[in-house]
């Protein structure tokens, strides 16, 4: 018998996509933990500030900038990149990585929340 035929990997292997994988499931990551910390802030300040400066409120949603932004962040931004990376590594490798956003947000909430 002869010995099966080995395919020459392409120019960007299919070994070293995971690389990419797991960067864009970090990248995901930060981006909810930002999101989630801008979400905090428009809380934070709806809470404390003057009633006639408080943002208007839909459906419980507080509508003011730092609120929107952090929704646009958590899933116009996160979700995109949590679906590259689940396509580019096997969801054994990306799956304990969503740990990181708990790492993250420990970090970043410090920085922005004071």
């Amino acid at each position: 018998l002869a010995p099966a035929a080995c395919s020459q990997p392409d120019s960007l292997s299919d070994s070293n996509l995971w690389v990419l994988g797991v960067a864009a499931s970090v990248t995901s990551s930060f981006f909810s933990s930002v999101g989630s910390v801008f979400q905090k802030q428009a809380q934070d300040h709806q809470a404390t500030c003057a009633p006639e400066d408080r943002a208007s409120v839909a459906f419980s949603l507080i509508l003011s900038w730092r609120w929107i932004c952090g929704l646009v962040f958590m899933i116009g931004v996160a979700i995109p990149f949590d679906l590259v990376s689940l396509t580019l590594a096997p969801q054994s490798l990306v799956t304990p990585l969503c740990a990181v956003t708990v790492v993250l947000t420990l970090v970043v909430c410090p920085l922005m929340l004071g």
